[in-house]
């Protein structure tokens, strides 16, 4: 009766053992996917002012959010993919930025600069 008793218990330590070491997908806390922001672009980096261009971020990570602004203009949309317009009063040089946040609060900001002519 001792020897049944022993192997349960041999059963039951082995059966936590082997499914406490499966990785669970659906939880962040079980293996972190580093953020990487690797680059911002614009489809043109040279427009006429009441015009737009689409600005991309290219990001990898977990639960990824994305911050937009601009120095002039106007950020039109979110997500990964916006789109910049230059209004009357912003020729020069413009710079369009983007922060990617993870979710483990994790964050890194990059910029694009946009000519806008008259």
């Amino acid at each position: 009766m001792k020897i049944i008793k022993l192997l349960i218990l041999l059963i039951i330590f082995v059966g936590t053992l082997c499914t406490s070491c499966e990785k669970d997908d659906n939880n962040p806390d079980s293996g972190p996917e580093p953020l990487v922001f690797t680059c911002i672009t614009a489809d043109s980096d040279s427009i006429l002012i009441n015009t737009t261009t689409k600005v991309t971020a290219f990001a990898t990570g977990y639960k990824l959010t994305y911050t937009w602004w601009a120095t002039k203009g106007e950020i039109i949309g979110s997500g990964s993919s916006v789109n910049y317009a230059a209004p009357p009063c912003t020729p020069g040089s413009n710079t369009v930025s983007c922060t990617v946040k993870d979710g483990y609060n994790n964050y890194l900001t990059e910029s694009v600069d946009i000519v806008v002519h008259i």
